[in-house]
């Protein structure tokens, strides 16, 4: 049975997780196949245990592991308590494929910022004045990216994703939300006038790439095919973005239709995009 059937057998709760029959956790992507590297602000698989984020306090810069509560959220009451009074960092941004490709940032002046509430309530982190975090993830096509962000800032050359070989996986360009994927322009043309969250989906196939917004299929080519060498979150030189960022899942693979779109379901059940 593929992702999308397997969903479909589940109902969903209130906060947005999937839950079995017998009402324990199930994680939004258990049923995704070919996950190499998972990074949320919640657990998003039943198999990982592990902590979600690193986070470094403002006030004497001391670092404390955070994890999740029973129904798989971030453990919020938990990063409040260590911050307290002041701001929180994320200093790391664990990977839970299980793959140990973890996203991370040791210049404290470079770190993102925790923000506790942030789309539909649920806290994500922001990216300003150069900030970034990034993995050593090198995935040769096939390929799918599941990613949501939201740019706060509107400015030319903002990349929100990108590799540091093979140059842009994906930004806005000159006031537009568009794409680049592979070292092939993959671009939508349509002006950015707002801040809002976009679920951004990307399937290379290794002749084909293929973008999608909101689970709607902007535009797709077959102009540079290589997948992302060096992963990294707003992190190419002065080409850095002002944005938040949710939830990043990347698999290596290029996925069904069904399963991409009901991967796209899940996320949105969680963070209400669109």
């Amino acid at each position: 049975m593929g992702f999308g059937g397997v969903l479909a057998a589940r109902r969903s709760i209130g906060s947005g997780l999937a839950t079995s029959a017998g009402g324990g956790f199930v994680g939004a992507y258990d049923a995704v196949p070919s996950i190499v590297a998972a990074y949320g602000m919640r657990r998003l698989r039943t198999a990982y245990t592990g902590s979600i984020l690193r986070i470094r306090r403002s006030s004497d810069s001391a670092e404390q592991d955070i994890g999740y509560t029973g129904s798989g959220d971030l453990d919020t009451a938990a990063v409040a308590s260590f911050i307290g009074g002041g701001s929180g960092y994320i200093k790391n941004w664990y990977d839970q494929s299980g793959n140990a490709y973890t996203a991370s940032q040791a210049t404290a002046g470079a770190q993102p910022l925790y923000v506790a509430s942030g789309q539909n309530g649920r806290p994500v982190g922001k990216y300003e004045n150069g900030d970034s975090i990034s993995t050593g993830l090198n995935l040769p096509a096939p390929f799918t990216i599941l990613y949501i962000a939201a740019m706060t800032a509107i400015g030319q050359k903002k990349r929100i994703l990108t590799a540091s070989v093979n140059n842009w996986l994906l930004g806005w360009w000159e006031n537009k939300r568009q794409a680049a994927y592979f070292e092939g322009w993959v671009s939508n043309p349509t002006i950015v006038t707002n801040y809002l969250y976009y679920l951004y989906g990307a399937v290379g196939t290794g002749s084909l790439s293929s973008v999608y917004e909101n689970g709607i299929q902007f535009s797709s080519n077959s102009s540079g095919v290589a997948g992302p060498n060096g992963l990294g979150i707003c992190n190419f030189g002065t080409e850095t973005s002002d944005c938040t960022v949710a939830e990043l899942v990347i698999c290596n693979t290029a996925l069904s239709t069904a399963d991409r779109q009901a991967a796209e379901a899940a996320a949105n059940n969680y963070w209400a995009i669109y």
